[in-house]
């Protein structure tokens, strides 16, 4: 939504080129997603940590991006790669997130599991585009579209980490939890 609204709104963009922006972003997220769901099962919840990890990165890219274009007028197109960093970030974060959560549900609870898990991704949604846009509208009319759109990339950068330190968490109890039952037996 916050480059959105600063494509169009601060650069004068049309609202075409403004969503041709966010198009790599979307179909790297969807090869990312095929391509971690095969090999989820392998790597665990090391690939949401990486995921995070990239999505972390296209983010802060990002900001800088847009820094250096209000400073240098460096081109914003550049907004193609780093928000395709971004893209590819989530589609192994999310996918994978979603195998593992699932993986550990009883098969008669997986239909409402994967019910309630949904509706709390979009309610996590509709709040965090909430106060994204609130962060950008409130930067805005005092420092500009460009400090508008950093804060709002600052926020998500924000929410990233505390994903990927919940993610550290997750990975850290899995290796106790791994050592504390032993090898696995072989018949």
């Amino acid at each position: 939504v916050i480059v959105a609204l600063y494509l169009q709104n601060g650069l004068g963009f049309p609202a075409l080129h403004a969503g041709l922006v966010g198009l790599p972003s979307a179909l790297l997220s969807a090869i990312a997603a095929q391509a971690a769901g095969r090999v989820v099962l392998t790597f665990g919840r090391k690939m949401v940590v990486l995921g995070v990890a990239i999505g972390l990165t296209g983010v802060v890219a990002s900001a800088l991006l847009v820094l250096a274009h209000e400073a240098w007028g460096i081109s914003i197109w550049w907004l193609l790669l780093t928000l395709g960093i971004t893209g590819l970030g989530q589609g192994m974060a999310i996918s994978p997130n979603q195998t593992l959560t699932l993986a550990e549900v009883p098969v008669e609870y997986a239909g409402s599991s994967g019910g309630v898990m949904q509706t709390g991704q979009r309610v996590g949604t509709a709040i965090g585009i909430a106060i994204v846009t609130a962060v950008f509208f409130v930067v805005q009319p005092m420092a500009g579209y460009g400090a508008a759109i950093v804060a709002g990339f600052g926020f998500i950068a924000l929410v990233i980490v505390f994903a990927g330190i919940i993610g550290l968490v997750d990975l850290a109890r899995g290796r106790a939890k791994a050592r504390q039952e032993g090898p696995p037996v072989r018949n």
